[in-house]
């Protein structure tokens, strides 16, 4: 019998599922037939998403999407049907920690769990350095810094 999971007191748990449920469906239409800047637009938009459900400060999360975007590679050089199944595997794999973290945190009642999901959010980002343009991975890597930093410091309170 499976477990009824309570997601109430997680307030974007629901929607980070029906999230979810949308780019698994957008994405299982994408095969080698989808232009590769058409699947990496919606890699991208999958990213943005995410990142707009991390409880954080608007500037930081504006700043951390910015970098991203700024820096994306709408097509890879090196790419081509391979490397997009290989990021569909990596994307399906987020997914699932996604919907693992969602699982965890409904099970459990403690005020950090919005914390521990944001956490569990950024880690799950499909985000490699293939995606960026070289100049743009400082940028980037900078920006998750600071956020993860926010996290830590919020995991700390209490």
């Amino acid at each position: 019998m499976e477990r009824i999971v309570d997601t109430g007191q997680i307030p974007k748990a629901g929607d980070l599922l029906g999230l979810l449920n949308y780019y698994e469906a957008r994405l299982s239409r994408c095969d080698s037939s989808v232009p590769e800047a058409e699947f990496r637009g919606c890699k991208l938009s999958f990213v943005i998403d995410l990142i707009r459900r991390v409880e954080i400060p608007e500037d930081l999360k504006l700043e951390e999407i910015r970098s991203i975007i700024d820096g994306w590679r709408m097509v890879v050089p090196w790419g081509g049907p391979e490397l997009s199944l290989l990021e569909m595997e990596e994307i399906n794999e987020s997914m699932d920690r996604v919907r693992g973290a969602v699982a965890w945190a409904g099970c459990h009642r403690d005020p950090k769990v919005r914390w521990l999901l944001s956490i569990a959010l950024m880690l799950a980002l499909p985000l490699r350095s293939s995606d960026l343009h070289a100049e743009a991975i400082p940028r980037v890597r900078e920006s998750m810094i600071h956020v993860m930093e926010f996290l830590a410091l919020q995991m700390e309170k209490r």
